[in-house]
């Protein structure tokens, strides 16, 4: 492969009327990795050995999968559906992951202070992370917006700080002017509490905590290789923070 070795994907799936979910997959020779928002208010509940049977189904090589909660206000609660309901969400996130890491290409990468975004050469948007403060509710017109805006998929998920200065009708704009870099370099590994994912020089960190003042949706961590889980004290809730290396996004 070229210097640009790493492969960035993305896909969405409908799990069942109400909800959806997406994934980003980076690829390489060397590892795999899946970043999924499902529209499910309690993923800890979701049977992680079903999901790592069903990827074992197919001939890829192990992937590791860092899957949160969306924060949707319309999020699914998942013990009230019922056990086909339940099987047809694995079934989604399985197919989302699988479609994210097999139709990845070359691609480069923009960071502002809430979002994150990746874009093929020809500038053709792959997939777009947003971050939000816990205080804003995250609901179906709000993503439509971002997907609008933005491009599809759009990830989005609650910010560490609660920064009140949040407008979400900037933030592509903000991408647009951001500087690209092509992804060259990807890394993650689980570090107490957090799960750290590095690409290129940026640091998106995936924790759990207590919020100040709950989210609309309660919004939770799975993080596993596909055999570690944390415990249900530590996924009560998640916030994804970012610090980028080169840019003044930080608030350390």
């Amino acid at each position: 492969m070229t210097t640009y070795d790493w492969f960035v994907g993305s896909a969405s799936k409908r799990m069942t009327p109400q909800g959806w979910v997406h994934a980003i997959g980076f690829r390489s020779e060397r590892a795999l990795l899946a970043l999924v928002a499902a529209d499910v208010d309690d993923v800890a509940l979701i049977d992680l050995t079903a999901i790592t049977a069903h990827l074992t189904l197919h001939p890829i090589e192990t992937v590791e999968v860092i899957l949160v909660a969306s924060g949707n206000q319309s999020a699914l609660a998942y013990a009230t559906l019922t056990p086909a309901a339940q099987h047809q969400v694995i079934h989604a996130i399985v197919d989302a992951i699988i479609d994210a890491l097999t139709f990845g290409c070359p691609a480069t990468m923009r960071v502002t202070p809430h979002a994150l975004q990746w874009r093929k050469f020809d500038e053709q948007p792959i997939a777009t992370l947003t971050m939000h403060p816990h205080q804003q509710i995250i609901d179906t017109a709000l993503h439509q917006q971002l997907t609008q805006d933005c491009g599809d998929p759009v990830l989005m998920v609650r910010h560490a700080w609660n920064d009140t200065t949040l407008d979400s009708t900037t933030i592509a704009t903000q991408l647009t002017t951001s500087n690209a870099t092509p992804v060259t370099s990807v890394d993650w590994h689980h570090r107490a509490d957090c799960w750290l994912l590095t690409i290129n020089h940026t640091n998106l960190g995936i924790i759990p905590g207590t919020l100040a003042t709950a989210p609309q949706a309660s919004h939770h961590l799975i993080a596993t290789r596909p055999h570690v889980t944390l415990t249900a004290d530590q996924t009560a809730a998640t916030f994804v923070f970012l610090h980028e290396a080169n840019h003044d996004v930080n608030h350390d």
